[in-house]
């Protein structure tokens, strides 16, 4: 088992390598030209399933997976909520293609106040009065933030719902 000081290290290193890994996602996909942005979806759906099944078949989970996925009920949460993936990293690649990167970064740096939200109606999650008053003051900075840009940021409110949602629902499932 790792140690404290090693598991915060740890997750430094892994916090660090997403954000930059997420940094360059937007150039690559501006210098790869692709005219389709489905194409960019599928391939990233093939090739992370494909890791995915790798990843558990080293690990000695698919037979696990195989149990889950039996029932009809749990296939088609899996399913819904894949799909609200694929529709998110769809709304990204049309962000970045349509040279609109600040607002899929604005949507991301929501999605947080919006999957708290969605916590909260749809878990029926409790939050304390300072978390309350925090989530206020955020709220009021995102609002700032639309009045400034004196547009209502579709694509931000988008890609923060769709992976929101996502994020509530697949903690709703358990897995």
């Amino acid at each position: 088992m790792k140690s404290s000081r090693q598991s915060r290290i740890s997750g430094i290193y892994c916090s660090l390598s997403a954000g930059i890994l997420w940094g360059i996602v937007p150039i690559y996909i501006h210098l790869i030209d692709v005219e389709d942005p489905y194409e960019i979806i599928a391939h990233r759906s093939i090739w992370s399933a494909a890791l995915l099944f790798f990843i558990c078949w080293i690990g000695g989970q698919l037979g696990n997976i195989w149990v889950m996925l039996k029932t009809q009920r749990n296939f088609f949460k899996f399913f819904f909520t894949a799909g609200l993936l694929a529709l998110n990293w769809g709304i990204y690649v049309y962000s970045v293609q349509t040279e609109q990167v600040v607002a899929a970064a604005f949507g991301y740096f929501i999605y947080p106040l919006c999957t708290v939200m969605l916590s909260i109606i749809i878990l029926g999650e409790k939050i304390d009065r300072w978390a309350g008053v925090a989530i206020g003051i955020v709220c009021f900075g995102v609002m700032v933030k639309a009045l400034m840009i004196m547009d209502i940021p579709w694509v931000s409110l988008a890609l923060a719902g769709t992976f929101s949602l996502y994020a509530v629902l697949r903690k709703r499932m358990a897995f």
